[in-house]
C-alpha cells in the first residue's frame, strides 16, 4: 500500500503543476489547483514530488497573474506555507519570488492576511532567508 499510495501522490503532483501551467490564465484551475497542492503538501514524499514539478513557479505566477482574485491568493498561500514546510523547498519559493507575491496578496486581500496561511509561510521564509544570510556570513 505505502508504493501505491506514493506512486498516485507523485503522479498527482505531476497532474495539477501540469494543468496550472497550461491554464494559466484561468483562475477556477489556478485556485482548484493550489487547494490540491496545499492537501498533497501535507505528506513529505508528494511534497518533494510537487517540487520536482515545477509547482513553485506556477504558484507563485498564478499569484502574480490572478492578484485581485481573493481565492486565488488565499488558495496559493496555503499550498505555498505547506510546502515551506521543507526548507529546501522554502528556498526555492524565496528565489521564485513567492515573498513578494504573499505580501502582495496580504495587502490587497485582507482575508488571506487573516487567514494565517500567508503569514506562516513569510515566517518561514524569513528563517529560511536569516539562515542564508548567516551562511554567507560565515564564509
Amino acid at each position: 500500500p505505502g508504493r501505491e499510495r506514493f506512486a498516485a501522490e507523485t503522479s498527482n503532483a505531476s497532474v495539477v503543476a501540469g494543468a496550472m501551467q497550461q491554464h494559466v490564465g484561468i483562475a477556477a484551475v489556478q485556485e482548484g489547483g493550489s487547494v490540491t497542492v496545499g492537501n498533497l503538501a501535507f505528506n513529505d514524499a508528494a511534497r518533494d514530488s510537487l517540487a520536482a514539478a515545477h509547482i513553485v513557479p506556477a504558484l507563485v505566477r498564478a499569484m502574480e497573474r490572478h492578484e485581485a482574485d481573493a481565492g486565488v491568493q488565499d488558495a496559493a498561500a496555503f499550498a505555498l506555507h505547506n510546502l515551506a514546510c521543507s526548507l529546501a523547498i522554502a528556498s526555492e519559493i524565496e528565489s521564485e519570488g513567492g515573498r513578494r507575491a504573499l505580501e502582495t496578496a496580504m495587502l490587497k486581500h485582507p482575508d488571506v492576511a487573516q487567514g494565517g496561511e500567508a503569514s506562516a509561510a513569510l515566517d518561514i521564509l524569513s528563517y529560511v532567508t536569516s539562515g542564508l544570510e548567516q551562511e554567507h556570513a560565515a564564509e
